[in-house]
């Protein structure tokens, strides 16, 4: 081969391996260029997470899928904030596409089915969020660390769903995985699985589920008042109704409230006032700081004509709770009946010339939201057993 064409083919060489070097050290540059960009606007979006600035964190997380279209996670981090944010149509688009995507792993296709069971669950639509849940739950790896959260997820839609029974299996599953002792959360299932089926008339059924629910948990409050009602109402049985009843009262003085009208009229039926007043007495000897027992004691006495005593009782459980409205009507009205005139206006005066009427007389241990009654559910953190007397989480 003459000298001139090797010549011409070695600069040619030389020229291609210097354009593929050029080409190399662009994509290298750029790679680490990008790389850059993604890191800071991965920090940026942590920054205003923390900040709780949601727009702009989605705009940071925004620019990181534009650099890298491959980062799952944060295509996750985005439709959890377009959640927050309200955008439920945003975030339901974001988890059913990254589901498109071919070839995921069984964590990120379970993880895709709970986020798109929490965005149906936002937006009211509870058939799609259980069965988003039921998937999530199918194909989860083992040993998947959320998968006792999409228990927690699936249960809580069941009771929404008023399906009681399929949320009592779904809390024992979750129970099979959980470290923490979650016996309480199953016998309050259990107890308003109980109470529904007794309403509905099925006897034998109502009462299976009532005495599983103190199985679980022998000092679940719901249980015994829901067990004390059956007794009372079903069974007729007048001893077991009171044992339960009083047990509640014992376990938690409040639900005294709930159960007065029951034991008064338990103990109307036998005649034996004498032994509800004595009850009465020594709870509130147990329980001397609950205002509860002691209008309730004092009604007892109303109804015994004992007035001074009963009057002797509100003014001990305002001094308990000066805003206590229940007492200081019942208090009112023996006034008002011994034609007390004077210490009459002394009450009306205190109603006027207190604190503004507080929204109830309950709230969340857990989270502080008042309730207008002494409910076993908190209905805004969805804690069970966690509604006390407001003064009680003061």
């Amino acid at each position: 081969m003459p000298e001139e064409t090797l010549f011409w083919i070695a600069t040619g060489v030389v020229a291609a391996l210097g354009v593929a070097s050029l080409a190399l050290w662009g994509r290298i540059s750029g790679g680490r260029q990008r790389a850059v960009d993604e890191k800071q606007a991965y920090l940026k979006g942590v920054h205003y997470l923390l900040v709780d600035d949601t727009d702009a964190a989605i705009e940071a997380l925004t620019r990181v899928v534009e650099v890298n279209t491959e980062t799952i996670d944060t295509y996750f981090a985005l439709g959890v904030l377009f959640r927050r944010k309200g955008e439920l149509e945003r975030a339901t688009r974001i988890h059913q596409n990254i589901l498109l995507r071919p070839g995921i792993s069984p964590r990120i296709e379970a993880q895709a089915h709970c986020e798109l069971a929490e965005d149906y669950r936002a937006s009211g639509l509870q058939e799609e969020s259980a069965a988003a849940y039921e998937k999530a739950e199918k194909v989860a790896p083992k040993g998947w660390d959320r998968l006792p959260e999409v228990l927690e997820g699936l249960r809580d839609v069941r009771i929404l769903q008023g399906r009681l029974e399929a949320a009592v299996e779904v809390q024992r599953r979750r129970m099979r995985l959980v470290d923490g002792d979650e016996r309480g959360v199953l016998a309050h299932l259990l107890a308003a699985l109980g109470a529904r089926l007794a309403g509905e008339g099925a006897t034998e059924e109502a009462r299976r589920f009532l005495k599983e629910a103190l199985k679980a948990d022998a000092d679940c409050v719901e249980a015994h008042l829901e067990m004390g009602r059956f007794a009372a109402k079903q069974l007729a049985d007048r001893k077991l109704a009171q044992k339960h009843l009083e047990r509640a009262i014992d376990l938690q003085p409040e639900v005294i409230v709930l159960a007065y009208p029951i034991l008064a009229d338990l103990h109307f039926e036998g005649g034996d006032f004498e032994a509800f007043g004595a009850f009465l007495q020594a709870a509130v000897g147990r329980h001397p700081d609950d205002p509860h027992l002691r209008l309730a004691l004092a009604r007892h006495l109303r109804a015994r004509k004992l007035n001074d005593r009963a009057v002797e009782e509100l003014r001990l459980a305002l001094d308990l709770d000066p805003d206590f409205r229940a007492a200081r009507q019942e208090l009112g009205r023996i006034l008002l009946e011994e034609d007390k005139g004077r210490e009459l206006r002394e009450q009306f005066a205190a109603i006027l010339e207190g604190a503004p009427p507080k929204a109830s007389d309950f709230t969340c241990a857990r989270c502080g939201q008042p309730v207008g009654a002494l409910l076993f559910r908190c209905p805004r953190c969805q804690a069970f057993g966690t509604i006390r007397w407001r003064a009680a989480t003061a």
